[in-house]
């Protein structure tokens, strides 16, 4: 027998075991990155839920600040909290506090006008847990004529 041959006997053994080793690391490091990209969607997903449910606790504030009495639902340069759970829709289990405070201002001749500060913070989950998210939102409305 060829010495030359003896010598590369078992090549094609390596080779293939060297791909096999190639290929399976390139598929564990996909599967890895294709999790991370799921739980990233889901975070995003969970991040927006959020924003939309603060978003919810602003509309409504602004409409009690509105269309409510000054001092029911906000207080005089003492913030008044307010707090409720979403139960509907996509924002069910939501925690929502609105915090409202106003100010009454006259400028001219024309007749005073109330400005109210508005903060909405929405959340769900438990601070740490992977289903937890939360949003705050801040506004300004007036009833200036």
């Amino acid at each position: 027998m060829n010495t030359a041959a003896k010598k590369q006997q078992g090549f094609a053994l390596v080779m293939a075991i060297f791909i096999l080793v190639i290929m399976g690391t390139l598929g564990l490091f996909l599967a890895r990155i294709s999790g991370v990209q799921q739980t990233t969607v889901i975070y995003s997903m969970l991040g927006a839920r959020a924003y939309h449910a603060a978003q919810t606790g602003i509309e409504w504030g602004s409409y009690q600040a509105l269309n409510t009495p000054p001092g029911t639902m906000c207080g005089a340069g003492v913030p008044i909290t307010t707090n409720f759970t979403l139960t509907n829709g996509a924002l069910a289990g939501f925690s929502v506090s609105v915090v409202c405070s106003y100010t009454t201002h006259t400028e001219g001749g024309n007749p005073p006008y109330n400005v109210f500060v508005l903060t909405s913070t929405a959340l769900t989950g438990v601070f740490g847990s992977p289903d937890y998210a939360s949003r705050t939102v801040r506004s300004t409305v007036t009833d200036a004529p």
